[in-house]
């Protein structure tokens, strides 16, 4: 479970050095770094604990303890699939395979080489606040445009307005982009006027 007051952030990364680095940066912050040191052990913490983010290097050992180049993308597809809304961040000092991550489900990624403390606190404070608000308003709006689209077709029909003014309507709505007439259409099963 998340302790109070804390945001619980997950680091899957066989390197201790990492472990160390990332333990000094999150010292006086309002996250609280667990530690994983492989794909076995980050998989098991992913399924007992409830995180607001993951940190995952891609070269560490798999789910088969073996040295891999790939055990982190591997691990990334296991997370998409069991928690897709768990935001993941993407560790590499190979920065071709963090693209391969963002096609595979991964939010973000760092090249660790280019690691400031900054900048990871930067890239978590977007995927933990920023981004779930950006989808937040996105839905907000898009409801308010259904129920406008809703209220627009009931005044229409409450006032008896003919279906050539009704077309004409929609046509200036479109032009001024306030909805599409297509999707208006659809959504409320009419047949192209």
């Amino acid at each position: 479970m998340k302790e109070k007051n804390f945001l619980n952030i997950l680091l899957i990364d066989d390197d201790h050095l990492t472990h160390e680095n990332f333990a000094r940066i999150f010292e006086n912050t309002k996250y609280r770094l667990h530690l994983a040191s492989d794909s076995i052990e980050g998989l098991h913490e992913i399924k007992k604990t409830d995180y607001n983010l993951v940190l995952l290097d891609v070269i560490m050992p798999d789910l088969k303890g073996r040295q891999s180049q790939t055990a982190g993308l591997e691990l990334l597809e296991l997370i998409v699939e069991l928690r897709p809304e768990l935001p993941v961040i993407m560790m590499s000092v190979v920065d071709e395979k963090l693209v391969e991550a963002i096609k595979l489900g991964a939010k973000d990624y760092i090249v660790k080489s280019s690691l400031t403390s900054e900048l990871l606190l930067e890239k978590i404070e977007k995927q933990i606040f920023y981004e779930p608000l950006k989808s937040e308003i996105t839905n907000i709006l898009r409801a308010k445009k259904q129920i406008d689209e809703y209220d627009l077709l009931k005044i229409l029909k409450e006032k008896g307005t003919e279906l050539k003014e009704f077309k004409n309507i929609l046509e200036e709505m479109e032009k001024n982009e306030i909805i599409t007439v297509d999707s208006f259409l659809i959504k409320y099963n009419r047949t192209k006027i």
